[in-house]
């Protein structure tokens, strides 16, 4: 999730694509200026309030970003904490030559982001609704562009590349992982 996040080019690529700067009457460079201002306040634990140069958001809106940064936060320490796990147990699998004893768990694992992804393909806008209903308990994430602007910076199209990237990643490492189990039993 964390490359998915930080994925900045993606963000440049919807306001290339899209009417999102016509619709918030600022600049590229400005409206990134702000998604910079987003990502720290996101990323950043010491950063305690959202403040972004061109936008302000309600109450409900600030409780939803705290909320987003808390699970974000959340993510970045469990990256921390597992990818040296996850390291030594691979750089041991290798060592030992027991690669293919990933082979079944990978076998298992492959078709869940296609069809995650197809169920997403067929009606977005629900799943997208699903998502932040399992992920939070209140309608805060549920925004009024009347007075919560940074809705319109961020298009459903934008989530949408953000939902296939994060797919496409994560189908990537299974595959990987999978040729290379394979090519281990062999």
């Amino acid at each position: 999730m964390w490359l998915t996040v930080h994925a900045v080019w993606l963000y440049r690529i919807t306001l290339s694509t899209t009417d999102v700067l016509a619709q918030v009457g600022l600049s590229a460079r400005t409206m990134m200026h702000n998604y910079w201002q987003l990502l720290a306040y996101l990323d950043w634990p010491w950063i305690t309030q959202l403040h972004m140069s061109n936008f302000t958001d309600s109450a409900a809106a600030l409780k939803h970003f705290a909320d987003v940064k808390r699970l974000l936060l959340v993510n970045n320490v469990v990256l921390l904490v597992t990818l040296p796990v996850v390291a030594h147990g691979l750089w041991r699998l290798q060592r030992e030559k027991r690669f293919w004893q990933l082979l079944l768990p990978m076998q298992w694992a492959l078709p869940v982001a296609p069809v995650i992804a197809a169920l997403m393909a067929i009606n977005f806008d629900q799943f997208f609704v699903m998502f932040h209903q399992l992920l939070f308990r209140n309608d805060d994430w549920l925004f009024d562009p009347r007075f919560d602007p940074i809705i319109n910076a961020l298009p459903e199209s934008f989530f949408l590349a953000c939902f296939v990237l994060f797919f496409l990643i994560f189908e990537g490492w299974l595959v990987l992982g999978y040729i290379v189990a394979r090519r281990s039993a062999k």
